[in-house]
């Protein structure tokens, strides 16, 4: 059964997976006699880092299509499942590079659109600034809220205009 879970996992079926490998559980727990296999923690611990590298990655590709509301939403999704699996997940600091390589690419987009589309740089400083507010452990950039002005007042003369 746990090379079932094993083969699931490789081929993306995570909810098999997890219900194969959660089925190993009760089934050991079940068996007084019987002491549970380091394999079985393993392969459990592998399923729930994959999942969240699989998440991590779909986040990803969303940055890349500048969905900064969708990227914030995700975020919070993966953000919670790693919070809840916590114990399983042998990988964590992987959740915590992608917000600040994130945070980065946002910056980086905001800066690069100010003149340009100055409301696609207003959507990535400010998507940048509420990362940087819920997540304590992204680097924060002290000069987004001097961008985030300096674009508010460049909206602002067009709209006037």
């Amino acid at each position: 059964m746990i090379e079932d879970a094993r083969l699931l996992r490789q081929q993306k079926n995570f909810d098999e997976a997890v219900l194969q490998i959660d089925s190993c559980y009760t089934i050991c727990k079940s068996i007084s006699f019987s002491k549970c296999s380091n394999y079985l923690d393993i392969e459990r611990n592998a399923i729930y880092s994959t999942i969240l590298e699989s998440m991590i990655s779909k986040n990803s590709a969303i940055l890349e299509k500048n969905l900064y509301n969708n990227f914030l939403s995700v975020t919070d999704s993966v953000f919670k499942f790693q919070d809840k699996y916590q114990s399983y997940i042998t990988n964590r600091g992987l959740f915590f590079e992608h917000l600040n390589k994130s945070y980065q690419i946002m910056v980086t987009n905001g800066e690069s659109n100010i003149n340009g589309n100055p409301s696609g740089a207003m959507e990535a400083l400010t998507a940048s600034k509420q990362l940087c507010e819920k997540f304590t452990e992204v680097s924060c950039n002290p000069r987004v809220n001097d961008l985030i002005n300096t674009i508010f007042g460049k909206l602002y003369e067009t709209m006037v205009d």
